[in-house]
């Protein structure tokens, strides 16, 4: 009886010891969209992307989508490359430096030097896959002019078509294209610039 018992234990024990089967983890990034080069034009002046914001729902690698406006899936198995907050700045930063030919555009976690030109702050209030196929973007942005003392402020919601609803690479890329329509919006607001 007693071996018995220790057999069942010991296959218990055999049994925790063999890795469970999991799906396998896939990446996605965020990229510019924006077409140009981002050599600086004459003259150029630099931009600090000093803050991008997001909702706490969204600072997390797995990919969210919304299946209805109250209910989202987790994919545990799709991620995002980096953290959000970081790729968002990131898009943004290298769509904005395409579109005003900037000499230099620092992110967040840069040190700005004294002759900054712009400076831009940006809160995404909603970033989301769904529901259905579409891709949301709702944000909010400021660019202050440093040595003007000009000031500029808008909020953009852009809603854009993905491809194919249940593709989650088509759903990041149309999530870099509504990063580049909001930079091109932020870019019509300073001075000066194309």
């Amino acid at each position: 009886m007693r071996s018995r018992l220790w057999a069942v234990v010991a296959v218990f024990l055999l049994a925790a010891c063999v890795p469970l089967q999991t799906a396998p983890v896939r990446y996605y990034a965020l990229s510019p969209t924006v077409e140009g080069s981002p050599e600086p034009t004459s003259g150029a002046s630099s931009l600090a992307l000093a803050s991008v914001t997001i909702p706490a729902y969204l600072d997390r690698t797995a990919i969210l989508r919304f299946e209805s406006p109250n209910r989202l899936r987790v994919h545990e198995s799709d991620n995002w490359l980096e953290p959000p907050a970081q790729a968002i700045a990131r898009v943004l930063a290298e769509d904005l430096h395409r579109l005003l030919g900037l000499r230099e555009v620092y992110l967040p976690e840069h040190r700005f030097p004294e002759d900054l030109a712009w400076r831009v702050e940006v809160d995404v209030f909603d970033f989301r896959l769904g529901p259905g196929d579409r891709v949301v973007l709702d944000a909010q942005w400021r660019v202050i002019g440093m040595h003007q003392r000009r000031r500029a402020a808008g909020r953009e919601r852009i809603v854009l078509p993905i491809a194919r609803a249940d593709d989650l690479e088509a759903g990041a890329a149309a999530m870099s294209e509504a990063l580049g329509e909001l930079a091109r919006r932020i870019a019509r607001a300073i001075p000066g610039k194309r």
